[in-house]
């Protein structure tokens, strides 16, 4: 066989070998998405609460209504990484509260994904990482229109890269309300609301022991008596609470997911007319995703590029 012969045989399996890399691809999700629709707080078996002559700035409220005093404040915080990209984060406060949906990385482009659309995403269609808030209305009647909540967030990660290449998708969603309130009534309160929720983890067959999906979903209520300094309750809402992950190897395809729809009530043990309380309120979605190429991988890659310089060498002599 003569040398340039020799020289493109070897190209050709050097060829070959880079385009069995390049075709191997790190197909890697992680999805969170929790939404909760008409959010109320009303006397149990009654009327919605009142919040009736309360100034909007906070303070004390004028006589006849539910609360003797009444102030409330809405946080929330979005930050998304993207391995090779400028991190983005979003911060603000306030009632309503709606914080941009904000994404990084070269699949944002091409994502389906639309401000407050909250997309249940279970496919992989690119590498991003994405996240998104809003907050509107109010759970206590005579604040703000309407008069219920409507808080959702979600969170997106997902990797479809070449494995010869590091890439880390991250994204964190957090939204906190608090409110401080003097009841003019002794009583209990029922806390309802109807949810949505999806979250989804995903590895690719193929992919190594390093690579690994996360998906994370939390919402609590929480209530302090301030004038005795003493918990009344904590209610976290089955099913919107869960910490659910995959780590590689994946020999074939490894999914993990759940979704539903429905509603929740609570009843609060009973509230003292004149005591101060303060109720926070929290929803945090999570999504991160990583792969990372094997040693055995990046040999072979080195190899193949090694092999290319000799074929290129043999062929010239």
């Amino acid at each position: 066989m003569s040398k340039s012969l020799k020289g493109s045989v070897l190209a050709v399996a050097v060829v070959a070998s880079m385009g069995m890399l390049q075709s191997a691809k790190a197909d890697i999700l992680a999805t969170s998405v929790i939404e909760l629709n008409n959010l109320t707080f009303s006397h149990t078996g009654g009327a919605q609460l009142n919040g009736a002559g309360c100034p909007s700035g906070g303070g004390a409220c004028a006589p006849g209504g539910d609360f003797a005093s009444l102030s409330y404040q809405n946080t929330g915080a979005t930050s998304v990484t993207f391995t090779g990209t400028t991190n983005q984060s979003g911060s603000g406060s306030g009632t309503p509260l709606n914080l941009p949906l904000i994404c990084n990385g070269p699949g944002c482009g091409t994502s389906t994904l639309t401000p407050n659309g909250f997309q249940h995403l279970g496919t992989v269609t690119g590498s991003f990482a994405a996240a998104d808030q809003n907050e509107l209305g109010f759970p206590i009647a005579g604040i703000g229109s309407p008069a219920s909540a409507t808080v959702a967030s979600s969170a997106y990660g997902q990797l479809q890269t070449p494995i010869t290449a590091n890439g880390n998708a991250n994204s964190n969603n957090g939204l906190t309300a608090s409110i401080v309130f003097a009841p003019t009534f002794t009583g209990t309160v029922d806390i309802n609301s109807n949810f949505d929720f999806f979250w989804k983890v995903f590895l690719g067959a193929g992919e190594g022991p390093s690579s690994f999906a996360h998906s994370s979903g939390v919402v609590t209520f929480g209530l302090v008596d301030l004038s005795l300094g003493a918990p009344v309750f904590n209610f976290a809402p089955a099913g919107l609470n869960w910490d659910f992950s995959l780590t590689g190897p994946a020999p074939v395809n490894l999914t993990l997911t759940n979704s539903g729809a429905g509603a929740f009530s609570f009843t609060t043990p009973i509230l003292l007319a004149g005591h101060q309380y303060q109720l926070t309120a929290r929803e945090v979605t999570l999504a991160e995703v990583s792969a990372i190429p094997e040693p055995g991988t990046l040999a072979l890659f080195s190899l193949a590029l090694m092999g290319f310089g000799f074929a290129r060498r043999k062929f010239l002599d």
